[in-house]
C-alpha cells in the first residue's frame, strides 16, 4: 500500500468504503498489469519502501540470466544458431539459476552470450518471444546496476520483469480517493480464480490488459498462442459476469507492437496470423484490426478500449485521466456507457 510523497501518511484521510474505488486488473502474465500500477505510483510520487527496492534489485539482477535463457530456448523455433565457439558459454548458461550470484566470471559469460549474433537477432527482431523485454536496457546499464551502491531508479523498476502469482493489491491515494488495484495473476493456475474473485467481491470496474505485440507468440507452457488465449479468456469473462459490470480493455504494449509491425518479419508474421487483413503496414490499421478481432466474440456493449503503453508516462497520464474521472463520477458516461 502506498501514498503520494507530497502528502504524508498522517495527512491522509481515513480510508473508508465511501472513498475507496476498487479495480480488478486481469490479463495473461506479462501483459503489463504490474507495470501499469508501478507507473501510477511514480506519477503520483508514491515512494518505494526499502523492502520493495531490495526486491526490485534482486529481480533486476535475475533478469539477466532469465532473459538470455528465454532467448536461448527459442533459437531453434526461429531457425537461428549460435556461433560454434560460443556453445560452451551457452552450456554454462543452461546450468545457471536466476538467483545465481553475478560474479565477475558469470557476468563476463553473460556479456559474451548477449553479444552472440543470434541473441542480438532475437533482441532486435523477436523481443516479443522472451519475457524480459527490456534486456537490452539492463545490459546497457549493467555496470551501474552491478555496482555495490546500486539502488534501482524508477526507470529500472518500470522495466524489471517480476513473475507474480496469486492475488496482490496496491492502494494509491489519488484526488481525494483511494484506488485499490487488485491483481489476481495471469499465470494459468491463477486464471481459474478470476470468476470466483469477481463473484465474491465488488469492483467499480475491471481493466483487462492485452499484450498487443504477442500475436503469433506461444505461451510458456505451450498452451497455445498468447493473443488467442487472451481473447478466449476475455470472451468467457464478459459472459460470466453481469452485463452492467464495466470493463475497460487496454490494448497494451503498443510501443512494442509498433516496432514489430514496422519490421518486415514482424509484419510478415502478422499477415500469417491474420490472413484476412488486407490493409497497409501501419500501426493504426493493424492495431484497429487486432482490436476488432479481439472483440468480435464478445457479447454485450459494456466494453470500452484504449490503446496503451504502460511504459509511456505521458500517454498513460492522458488515458488514466479519462478512466479515473469516470470512476470518480461513479458512472462510465464519459466512456460511452
Amino acid at each position: 500500500m502506498g501514498c503520494i510523497a507530497s502528502t504524508t501518511a498522517k495527512e491522509l484521510p481515513l480510508q473508508t468504503q465511501q472513498n475507496t474505488i476498487r479495480i480488478l486488473c486481469l490479463g495473461l502474465g506479462g501483459c503489463g498489469k504490474t507495470t501499469f500500477v508501478k507507473q501510477l505510483k511514480i506519477i503520483n510520487r508514491v515512494p518505494w519502501g526499502e523492502a520493495e527496492l531490495q526486491a526490485f534489485t534482486k529481480a533486476i539482477k535475475s533478469n539477466y540470466i532469465k532473459g538470455l535463457q528465454d532467448a536461448y530456448e527459442v533459437l531453434g523455433d526461429l531457425g537461428l544458431e549460435i556461433k560454434a565457439e560460443n556453445k560452451p558459454l551457452f552450456e554454462e548458461l543452461e546450468s545457471l539459476r536466476p538467483t545465481t550470484d553475478l560474479t565477475p566470471e558469470v557476468v563476463d559469460t553473460l556479456k559474451k552470450i548477449y553479444e552472440d549474433p543470434s541473441i542480438q537477432t532475437i533482441i532486435n527482431h523477436h523481443i516479443e518471444q522472451i519475457t524480459v523485454t527490456h534486456i537490452a536496457y539492463f545490459f546497457h546499464h549493467i555496470d551501474r546496476i552491478l555496482s555495490p551502491t546500486y539502488l534501482p531508479t524508477d526507470e529500472d523498476i518500470l522495466r524489471a520483469r517480476v513473475r507474480t502469482s496469486g492475488a496482490h493489491s496496491s492502494t494509491i491515494f489519488i484526488d481525494k480517493s483511494y484506488f485499490e488495484f487488485h491483481d489476481v495473476g495471469g499465470q494459468r493456475p491463477d486464471r481459474a480464480k478470476w470468476e470466483a474473485v469477481l463473484k465474491e467481491n465488488v469492483f467499480a470496474a475491471v481493466i483487462y490488459f492485452v499484450a498487443a505485440d504477442e500475436y503469433g507468440v506461444e505461451s510458456e507452457d505451450k498452451e497455445g498462442l498468447k493473443l488467442e488465449i487472451s481473447r478466449g479468456l476475455f470472451a468467457q469473462l464478459r459472459e460470466s459476469i453481469p452485463q452492467d459490470q464495466p470493463i475497460v480493455l487496454f490494448m497494451n504494449r503498443m510501443d512494442l507492437f509498433e516496432k514489430r509491425i514496422a519490421d518486415q518479419k514482424g509484419f510478415g508474421t502478422f499477415q500469417k496470423i491474420f490472413p484476412d487483413f488486407k490493409g497497409e503496414q501501419k500501426k493504426d490499421k493493424t492495431s484497429e484490426y487486432v482490436k476488432e478481432w479481439f472483440l468480435s466474440d464478445v457479447k454485450g456493449t459494456n466494453v470500452k478500449h484504449h490503446y496503451t503503453c504502460a511504459m509511456d508516462r505521458e500517454s498513460l497520464v492522458i488515458v488514466w485521466r479519462i478512466v479515473k474521472e469516470s470512476f470518480l463520477n461513479g458512472t462510465f458516461k464519459e466512456l460511452g456507457f
